[in-house]
């Protein structure tokens, strides 16, 4: 019945339109199949157009909404690594498959994905591993993430860096983050995380990222004095002038330090301050 059911549905949508009746029948034809038939479907499927192949992999979806782990999604990856070479177009379509059922497999065949993954080494497929290493705490890897992160400068894998490695892997990376990270969002949680840490490091952020320095002090309760405070969020507006999320944080920050003799100062020195600094104070403020 498999083939006679993809026949039926290559066929129906060869004439069909969207939210046509076609439609509807090509996805209840794909619901007589059964789950091996469907996981069979969709490698036959593989190198047919997006809207055939999209009927088979919203049943296949349906599996895995309905359970964590299943024995037929999990012989689909299976499937899906022993294909042989493939041409790029079909290698992409391979990798999002094995990408959208990633957490439906068991842990041997999860290594497995992420292994071909690693070994291709290609921008895309970083990303791809990366991004479901992050949500799987079996195979976190964080010496490999770091490693990656010090060879590519990838985004993706300081923010996992700064948010999953352990406080003693992170101080001695703390450098690292200040002159590679262009986001003070994970330079920020870096720093808090990894606290306490050196005089060297607390100035090296200070010099380098104003508003994440105060982030940091407000956030692990570090004393500075309404003079520095001023002159740091001064700092940061010179920097981003007329105005950034960036302002807004070292803003919000010093007023989270309860420093209202600073914010006073601040108010003066900065009364020009654009509507989109003001926006981004609201925006913390919220947070």
């Amino acid at each position: 019945m498999l083939h006679q059911v993809l026949d039926r549905i290559r066929e129906l949508a060869a004439h069909g339109k969207p939210g046509s009746l076609e439609r509807s029948l090509m996805h209840a034809y794909a619901g007589c199949l059964s789950e091996d038939q469907l996981v069979l479907a969709a490698i036959e499927l593989l190198p047919a157009d997006q809207e055939i192949r999209s009927v088979v992999v919203s049943h296949l979806r349906r599996l895995k909404q309905e359970t964590s782990y299943c024995g037929s999604l999990d012989e689909l990856g299976s499937r899906l690594l022993e294909l042989g070479p493939a041409d790029r177009k079909l290698t992409v379509r391979i990798d999002s498959m094995l990408s959208q059922f990633y957490t439906s497999f068991s842990a041997q065949t999860r290594k497995l994905v992420l292994e071909r993954w690693i070994a291709r080494g290609t921008a895309g497929a970083t990303s791809r591993w990366l991004k479901a290493m992050a949500g799987d705490a079996h195979l976190l890897d964080i010496d490999l993430i770091v490693k990656c992160w010090l060879a590519t400068n990838h985004s993706m894998a300081a923010a996992l860096v700064a948010k999953r490695a352990d406080p003693d892997v992170l101080r001695p990376h703390l450098p690292d983050f200040v002159e590679r990270c262009g986001e003070g969002w994970t330079v920020g949680r870096a720093y808090i995380r990894a606290h306490p840490f050196s005089d060297e490091c607390w100035e090296r952020l200070r010099s380098k990222l104003p508003a994440t320095y105060l982030y940091v002090c407000a956030k692990v309760q570090r004393t500075i004095n309404d003079d520095e405070a001023v002159s740091l969020v001064r700092a940061q507006a010179d920097t981003d002038w007329p105005g950034t999320d960036q302002v807004g944080l070292a803003i919000w920050s010093v007023g989270q330090m309860k420093m209202y003799a600073a914010l006073e100062e601040i108010r003066v020195s900065l009364s020009g301050i654009s509507d989109a600094i003001s926006k981004s104070f609201v925006k913390f403020g919220s947070s």
